[in-house]
Formats: structure tokens, C-alpha cells, sequence
């Protein structure tokens, strides 16, 4: 394997031709990649974004797998948009923090690289696999003191005073 580049550049090139697949419970097959992304989505109020799938009992934020050629701010806004719509635009703000999350096989564990993005315009329309959910704006002090929960990305305080650190430089 290469070594992974910049945060904007690929983790995987063109010569690594051959990926394990998985299967989602849509029937979707996707490379098994060892490495995720989460997007936390907050609005010009400083509220994050979570949605809850049809039928689950989890509040979780924008999430998936990258893509071959894919760095970690494309996979981002791809998701983003998949998830949240493609209204949604706004700015990529950095990554937040980095988590190791254990998954079913054939993957043992991914690393998840937890990102920022300010929303600016657009509406909230879930699709792709979040089609039909619920869709929540929370306060980060309510995330931060558990006031209310999002299940994905795990985190506690810490991840939410990251959050606040990066956003006082934009």
C-alpha cells in the first residue's frame, strides 16, 4: 500500500487495482477501504447537523467510505451531497479529529476522519441510503453536555470543543 497523501489527495492510486467489496443491507456493493469519513455539518448558527434513518433509533451525521482516487475532502462533499442533498453548499473547513471504528468483516477496523463543513446555503433533503430520515439541528453545547446525542461519530466533550476550536478560525 502507498502511503496516504495530504489531506485533500488520495489515500489510493491508480495502480491498486484489486479492493475487497462488501455488500450494504441495500444490496450496494462498495470498496472496502480502510478509511471513512464523517462529516459534521453546522449551520451559520454554529448547530449541527444529524438525521436518523427510517426505523433507527440513532442520530448520526454525514458518513461513508472513500472512494478509489479520493481524498478526504472530496469523499466529504461527495457524501455530503449523497446524504444531505445537492442544495447543500458551503465550506470545507478542515478535519476535526481521527477514530478508529471497529466493523463487520471482511474489514477488522476503519479509521474515520471526523471533518468540519459550514453550510451556507441550500436545504437539507436526505437521499441516497438516508432517504426518508428525520432530519436535526442541535446546539454543540447540547452535544457537549449530552443534552442530546448523536451516535455518529462517537465522541464526548472533547470532540465538541474541537469543533468550537476550528470554527472560531473561520
Amino acid at each position: 500500500m502507498h502511503a496516504p497523501g495530504p489531506i485533500g489527495g488520495p489515500l489510493f492510486d491508480e495502480t491498486m487495482t484489486e479492493y475487497p467489496t462488501t455488500t450494504d443491507s441495500k444490496g450496494r456493493d462498495y470498496p472496502c477501504f480502510a478509511a471513512a469519513v464523517l462529516v459534521i455539518v453546522v449551520d451559520n448558527d454554529d448547530r449541527v447537523l444529524s438525521m436518523q434513518r427510517p426505523g433507527a433509533s440513532e442520530w448520526r451525521t454525514v458518513a461513508g467510505t472513500l472512494e478509489r482516487n479520493e481524498g478526504i475532502e472530496a469523499a466529504c462533499l461527495r457524501e455530503l451531497h449523497e446524504e444531505a442533498g445537492d442544495s447543500v453548499q458551503g465550506e470545507f473547513l478542515g478535519a476535526v479529529h481521527a477514530d478508529v471504528v471497529e466493523q463487520a468483516p471482511p474489514m477488522a477496523s476503519v479509521v474515520s476522519v471526523i471533518s468540519l463543513f459550514r453550510m451556507t446555503s441550500g436545504t437539507v433533503e436526505p437521499g441516497d441510503d438516508m432517504a426518508g430520515s428525520k432530519v436535526r439541528w442541535s446546539a454543540i453545547d447540547d452535544l457537549a453536555e449530552a443534552r442530546e446525542a448523536i451516535d455518529v461519530p462517537r465522541g464526548g466533550p472533547h470532540l465538541w470543543q474541537r469543533v468550537r476550536l476550528l470554527l472560531r478560525q473561520f
